[in-house]
């Protein structure tokens, strides 16, 4: 759990779930498209860091995604 926390506090303090949950969606090779308006997609910087969680997750077998 206390890895998880700084995933964790992303989602629910920064204020773009929907971006973010897209966006690890399609990191994990599930496509589902971007989030619809009034909603804007995340910046690059926004990508660029969740991508760094995101991969630091999964290289601890937390973040992964099977069939």
């Amino acid at each position: 759990m206390k890895t998880m926390m700084p995933l964790i506090y992303l989602l629910e303090n920064g204020g773009k779930y929907n971006q973010y949950v897209k966006y690890g969606a399609s990191l994990a090779g599930i496509p589902i498209g971007d989030v619809r308006a009034p909603l804007i997609g995340l910046s690059d910087a926004e990508r660029s860091d969740f991508r760094k969680l995101y991969e630091d997750l999964k290289s601890q077998n937390i973040a992964s995604w099977t069939n």
